[in-house]
């Protein structure tokens, strides 16, 4: 039906910069057949309630096709992040 992932990452090493974990949603996804039913929004909610229970400021995340268009309308903004797609079909 759907999932999402949240991966809880240790910070890239940066000279200067403290170390800290940070929540990074590395999947959403809802099949075909159950989307425009509300679901990605309310696992994608649900992540964030959960990183909020924690004590996380933020959640960051890439995400590719209709993902990105649902975070935005779920309040995500882009924060700079960038890929390089390295195989052919994904150019």
């Amino acid at each position: 039906m759907g999932s999402v992932t949240v991966w809880f990452r240790a910070s890239e090493p940066n000279p200067g910069v403290n170390h800290f974990t940070a929540p990074f949603l590395s999947t959403a996804f809802v099949e075909p057949a159950y989307r425009r039913r509300g679901l990605f929004s309310a696992m994608v909610r649900q992540a964030v309630r959960e990183c909020r229970s924690r004590g996380y400021a933020f959640v960051t995340g890439v995400p590719v096709g209709h993902a990105r268009r649902g975070l935005r309308r779920l309040g995500f903004r882009s924060l700079g992040e960038m890929g390089l797609a390295l195989r052919e079909e994904l150019l």
